[in-house]
């Protein structure tokens, strides 16, 4: 069976193009039954929405099939035809790929159908070019959509608009409005895309009812016309209206007894055999993993209802020490992550610039469940007033476990209006609830900061690493009269290491320390590659073979190289999904140096050339770590330890001893173990000698003053620093991080006592 055109087709089916009907028809005024009644649009729709029949697909499209009469008939007929094929409703896949074509080919040529002739202008793809004629018709739906096509409405919604990616959203907003006013699901429900969230947790209901509420507040109208829409036509048994309202969709049994078979594949996913073997029979087809998670989201405990504190009594602004300075109130309204919001209310006679907040959620018997990265509340806060603030941030959060039922925050630091004082706490990891931020007061405050490139790329999880995590509370925790303020923010974090505003600036290579700073070695990283392939639990990659894979040489997994690399694997005929970093990323240089490395004249991609269309691209650790999880073929490289947070396979790598070698705490410091110090204390580990050692490795660096004084601080950064070449070495290879060589960290020493 080929899956490619059908699996385009299911991208298109979910924009809802051929549920357009969503205005609610009428009943017959005379049953409908089985028994061979002229065939209807209207018999039809009855069939898919079990209007006085019980719900059956595929007799629906046998009816559509008559009415179509192989693209010649009714042209509402031959697009729910599409429809019911795309969705694997009634129709058998092999069926669907033999007529889908020539189906979607006539509508276009016919009724200039912008649906049908995408999905003709892609069947092209087996067969040459696509005539000019055709193509024309999908150069800008925009302007068709406007002139109201839904079906071209459709196409913008469903980001094929290519005429440029400014006002993008607006237009695809515009296009749901067009669409929804002429009775398209796909149009309605863009327009309350917000529910969507509502999916992905427990007490769907609810956090539906929530943002009705919210909507109704703000006079969103137009969202709430869109969902009466929806909401009526589920009614009526339209299931793709109900799929768009959180807690009303079709149970899957029914779905996959009217011979809905791509929800037999989801049952499948589930557990359920017999629907798992009607699924495999009729091309049935359901990402398993993302429905999994879905299902784990919407069958957990349903967390209480947020209550907010009681409002603060009456507020006199009075001279209060920094931290002393500001009140917490909790409020009902939630983030999308499930922390609260929250005021902050000054108490003090300053104007307050900024503050910095860390969350904390405990359970039911007060016991510290969750600690929030925390944000910056950057919102001046007259003396006596106060402003409402989230907890989190889009790009680093945590999200709140179910089990938590109470919250509680700490302030790290505060700025006031005219005053360039910082004034700084520590957050810890672990809080008891109800416990008060530190007082400082002859605390010596050492500044720990990252420093980044000059291309400007914000960093991710390289910059504050487990590792830091634990050498700092081990640290604090010995030496209590110090406190050492991190900064793992973005390009702000460049230009305080830059500037002399951090004590030890954290970097990924010696030579971005300047000639009046020194850099010192902290640890070794390993870059695992990732993979998906269902049905191989073990790959070795050899350098030739993965620079073939990322500059797009090698396509499919079952390559000759690949297979070569894997003697006595059976390997899938599938494509391969690779995905990719940003060039500058530390993990990204360090897999480009190995390659080029250990197969020169193979790695054809210099740093600045122009990767292959075939390579994905995704520069936030996680998500790329995430699609690799999710996606059948994929391949990607990621930091050790996330790949292993998220039980990600890992392929062997061979090394300059011609062993394949698995990514490891231990073969990480081998590499380290291996790699040659020069006399100044410069260093290499990629592509590393020894048969143990895991050949793509790169180190991270401290930075700081060549010649820090003799002063408190001075000290304690250098018994710190210490520290971290000592027992602080210990502590890595359980975060999966690799050790120093001796001979590095004897030299690393010695420069910091000189």
């Amino acid at each position: 069976m080929c899956r490619t055109f059908v699996a385009l087709w299911m991208l298109v089916g979910s924009l809802g193009c051929a549920s357009r009907p969503i205005a609610v028809s009428p009943p017959p005024t005379e049953e409908i039954t089985n028994q061979a009644p002229p065939p209807t649009l209207e018999r039809a729709r009855a069939f898919e929405r079990g209007t006085k029949v019980a719900r059956d697909y595929a007799a629906a499209a046998q009816v559509y099939e008559q009415l179509c009469q192989e693209g010649r008939g009714d042209a509402a007929a031959c697009s729910r035809l599409l429809h019911a094929a795309a969705a694997g409703r009634g129709f058998d896949d092999d069926r669907a790929h033999s007529r889908l074509r020539a189906l979607a080919r006539a509508l276009c040529e016919r009724q200039h159908h912008a649906i049908a002739c995408y999905v003709a202008a892609m069947s092209y793809h087996d067969e040459g070019d696509v005539p000019p004629a055709l193509l024309a018709e999908l150069e800008n739906p925009r302007h068709s959509c406007e002139a109201g096509d839904v079906d071209a409405c459709e196409l913008v919604l469903g980001e094929f608009d290519i005429s440029g990616s400014s006002g993008r959203e607006a237009r695809r907003r515009k296009a749901a409005a067009i669409a929804c006013a002429k009775d398209s699901i796909a149009g309605c429900a863009y327009l309350v895309n917000d529910l969507g969230e509502c999916a992905y947790v427990p007490g769907a209901t609810r956090c539906r009812d929530k943002q009705l509420a919210q909507w109704k507040k703000d006079d969103h109208s137009e969202n709430l016309g869109a969902f009466g829409k929806l909401d009526a036509a589920c009614s009526a048994g339209d299931t793709d209206a109900c799929a768009a309202i959180p807690g009303r969709e079709v149970p899957r049994k029914d779905l996959c007894a009217a011979r809905d078979y791509n929800a037999c594949a989801e049952l499948g996913c589930l557990g359920d055999k017999s629907a798992a073997a009607i699924a495999e029979a009729h091309g049935g087809w359901a990402n398993c993993h993302g429905l999994e998670n879905l299902e784990a989201a919407r069958t957990a405990p349903v967390p209480p209802e947020p209550v907010a504190d009681p409002p603060l009594p009456p507020i006199v602004p009075a001279d209060k020490q920094p931290f002393e300075t500001l009140a917490f109130r909790k409020l009902t309204e939630n983030d999308h992550n499930g922390w609260p919001r929250f005021e902050i209310h000054n108490l003090g006679k300053r104007t307050v610039a900024s503050v910095d907040v860390v969350a904390y959620g405990y359970d039911a018997a007060g016991t510290p469940i969750v600690r929030d990265w925390g944000t910056r509340v950057q919102q001046a806060i007259a003396p006596g007033a106060h402003v409402e603030a989230d907890v989190t941030d889009m790009m680093r959060h945590s999200d709140v476990p179910d089990t938590v039922t109470t919250f509680d925050v700490c302030y790290e630091g505060i700025t006031f209006a005219g005053d360039p004082t910082v004034y700084r706490a520590r957050c810890p990891n672990v809080r008891k609830k109800g416990a008060l931020a530190s007082n400082l007061a002859g605390v010596v405050a050492i500044g720990l900061h990252p420093v980044l490139p000059w291309e400007g790329q914000y960093n991710h999880s390289w910059i504050r690493r487990a590792f830091d995590d634990a050498w700092i509370e081990a640290f604090e925790k010995s030496h209590p009269e110090v406190m050492i303020d991190t900064d793992d923010g973005w390009n702000r974090g460049a230009l305080r290491g830059r500037d002399d505003q951090a004590d030890i600036a954290r970097a990924t290579a010696k030579t971005e320390a300047r000639s009046d700073q020194r850099a010192i070695p902290l640890a070794l990283t390993a870059v695992a590659i990732a993979y998906h392939l269902d049905g191989v639990s073990q790959l070795q990659l050899s350098a030739a073979t993965l620079a073939r894979i990322f500059d797009g040489r090698i396509k499919m997994w079952n390559d000759p190289a690949i297979a070569k690399d894997n003697p006595g694997i059976a390997l899938p005929a599938l494509a391969i999904i690779a995905v990719r970093a940003a060039e500058t990323r530390p993990l990204s240089v360090a897999f480009a140096k190995f390659i080029a490395r250990a197969a020169p004249g193979v790695w054809k991609l210099a740093r600045g050339k122009t990767w292959p269309d075939g390579v994905r691209y995704h520069d936030f650790e996680p998500g790329r770590a995430d699609e690799v999880k999710s996606t059948n073929g994929a391949i990607s490289y990621v930091e050790l330890p996330t790949a292993i947070a998220l039980d990600l396979p890992l392929a062997r790598v061979r090394n300059r001893s011609g062993a394949y070698v698995a990514a490891t705490a231990a073969s990480t410091t081998s590499a380290g173990e291996y790699a040659v110090v020069d006399a100044q204390m410069s260093f290499d580990p990629t592509d590393a000698k020894g048969a143990a050692s895991y050949p793509i490795v790169y180190a991270s660096w401290a930075v700081v003053d060549a010649k820090p004084g003799d002063d408190a601080k001075a000290h304690w950064i250098r018994a710190y620093l210490e520290y971290v070449l000592g027992d602080g070495q210990k502590l890595l290879e359980r975060d999966h991080y690799g050790r120093l060589p001796a001979s590095l960290v004897k030299r690393a020493l010695a420069a910091l006592r000189r």
